[in-house]
Parts: C-alpha cells; sequence; structure tokens
C-alpha cells in the first residue's frame, strides 16, 4: 500500500535475477502525485525501467521469471 499524499516516490524492487517472487503495489491515496516502481539494478520491468503509478486505487503486479520482470494483468 503506498501513500503518496507527502509527494512523489520511488518503490524499488529487489533484483530479478533468481528471484520469482511477486509484488503488489496500490497507490491508495488520491494525490496526483506518482509511485515510480523500479529494479534496483536497472533491469526492466515489462521493457521499460520504471513503471508508474497515478490513480488512487490502481493495483499493480509484478513478477520475475528469474531474469526479468514483468507486470500481470
Amino acid at each position: 500500500m503506498c501513500d503518496a499524499t507527502s509527494g512523489s516516490f520511488d518503490v524499488k524492487l529487489p533484483n530479478p535475477v533468481g528471484n520469482t517472487n511477486i509484488y503488489n503495489i496500490k497507490k491508495i491515496d488520491s494525490t496526483g502525485n506518482r509511485i515510480n516502481v523500479m529494479v534496483t539494478n536497472a533491469s526492466y520491468i515489462d521493457y521499460d525501467l520504471t513503471q508508474s503509478i497515478a490513480h488512487r486505487g490502481t493495483n499493480m503486479s509484478v513478477q520475475s521469471d528469474g531474469t526479468n520482470q514483468y507486470w500481470i494483468l
């Protein structure tokens, strides 16, 4: 659960290599501030370095295949 009431911020996921965890990130405030989701070693999430959540109630699930990370929609 991410609250960006005080301003936009980054959520950094761990290195995807050897990691098959699922991460759920949800924006719970109604501001226009963004939650920027990225990977600590500059890996990609669905072929981009950063994914952003801007709207309250938006949920992002990310899973690694052991090499890269992907959105689960």
